[in-house]
């Protein structure tokens, strides 16, 4: 782009020197051609100069650009990361609530286990009890001999 630049400079600056020599319709001096050339030479100089700066302030935007990009996509996938983390924290919770239940449901369990066991060994007591209220008393030794 800066050659098609200078092109079309150059261009004009034939172009100018051409209608400078029409206008007068004379020869003109080289003086007067000098001085029109330099000037168009410093336009040419200042354009260029401006045109590098654009291209330096465009280079500026597309780097802040894709810095913006890098950064966003860090984000990204810092984000995932860290809902990955959350989804893993969570399913490690989930199991410590499935066994307080199962804990829960043991404990019911022993203790339903146990009160049966209680009360069976109350029926046995109960029946020891009577079995022994029925049993013959024993005779004395002392009556023996009679």
């Amino acid at each position: 782009m800066n050659g098609q630049l200078q092109k079309a400079l150059k261009t004009t600056l034939a172009n100018y020197s051409e209608k400078t020599k029409k206008k007068s319709g004379q020869k003109t001096d080289k003086y007067r051609t000098a001085s029109g050339q330099l000037f168009l030479s410093n336009r040419l100089n200042k354009k260029m100069y401006r045109f590098s700066c654009y291209n330096k302030v465009l280079k500026k935007n597309q780097n802040l650009l894709d810095q913006q990009q890098r950064l966003a996509l860090q984000d990204k996938k810092l984000l995932e990361e860290y809902k990955a983390e959350i989804n893993e924290l969570k399913s490690l919770k989930a199991p410590e609530d499935d066994m307080k239940q199962e804990k829960e449901g043991i404990l019911k369990e022993e203790v339903e286990r146990l009160k049966k066991q209680l009360n069976d060994l109350e029926e046995q007591k109960l029946e020891t009890e009577e079995q022994e209220e029925f049993k013959p008393l024993p005779k004395k030794w002392w009556q023996l001999w009679k």
